[in-house]
C-alpha cells in the first residue's frame, strides 16, 4: 500500500514537471505573424514585414515539399521601448523554379513578380 502511494506521487510530480516545461516553452516561443508582402525577384523570394523595437523576428522557409512554407515568428522582449515601427525584408533563393507559397497552417500567399 505504501509503495502505491509513492508511485502515484512520483507520477504526479513527473507530470507536473513535464507540463511546466511545455507551458514555459510555448510561452517563450513567440507568436507567428503574417508577412506584409510577397514577391519573386527572379529566383529570389522576397518577403517584407513590420516589427517593433521591442521584438525579435525570425523569418523561416521550408522548401522541402511541393509548396514553399514560410513563417514569421515574433518574440517580444521585456523592458520599455518607444513605439516605433521598423521594416524588415527576408530574401530566399529558390532553386527548382517558382512554387506556391503558403503559411504552415495552409493559408496561401499571393506573390507577385
Amino acid at each position: 500500500m505504501r509503495g502505491v502511494r509513492y508511485v502515484v506521487l512520483s507520477a504526479l510530480v513527473v507530470g507536473l514537471v513535464v507540463t511546466s516545461i511545455g507551458w514555459y516553452r510555448a510561452a517563450d516561443a513567440g507568436t507567428e505573424r503574417a508577412f506584409d508582402s510577397c514577391r519573386f525577384d527572379g529566383d529570389t523570394l522576397v518577403l517584407t514585414y513590420l516589427y517593433g523595437v521591442d521584438e525579435v523576428v525570425s523569418p523561416s522557409l521550408d522548401a522541402t515539399g511541393d509548396d514553399i512554407v514560410v513563417a514569421l515568428r515574433v518574440k517580444r522582449v521585456s523592458g520599455s521601448a518607444p513605439a516605433v515601427g521598423l521594416t524588415g525584408e527576408a530574401r530566399f533563393t529558390i532553386y527548382g523554379g517558382r512554387r506556391p507559397v503558403r503559411y504552415p497552417g495552409g493559408e496561401a500567399l499571393t506573390c507577385t513578380g
